[in-house]
C-alpha cells in the first residue's frame, strides 16, 4: 500500500502539478496514518466527519510539492 501511495503522490505533484496534497483519515485508522507519516505528511487539523461506521474524530494530513520533492530527492541520494 505504501508503494501505491508513493506513486500516486509522485503523479499528483510532478505530473498534475498540484501544489498541496491533503487527505483525511479517521483517527482510529492507525495503519493509514502511519503511511502518511512515513511519506512525510503532517497533521494540519482535527475535526469530526461522518463515516459508514458513524461520526468519528478525523485527522487532516498535508504535504506540499516542495516538501515532497525534497524528501524524494533525499531518498534517491
Amino acid at each position: 500500500m505504501a508503494e501505491a501511495c508513493e506513486a500516486v503522490t509522485e503523479f499528483w505533484f510532478n505530473t498534475l502539478k498540484f501544489p498541496v496534497l491533503r487527505v483525511t483519515k479517521a483517527v482510529a485508522n492507525v495503519a493509514s496514518s502511519r503511511i502518511s507519516e512515513k511519506s512525510g505528511m503532517h497533521i494540519v487539523a482535527m475535526e469530526e466527519r461522518d463515516y459508514v461506521s458513524g461520526r468519528l474524530p478525523t485527522e487532516i494530513w498535508e504535504i506540499t510539492a516542495e516538501e515532497w520533492n525534497v524528501r524524494s530527492k533525499r531518498k534517491i541520494e
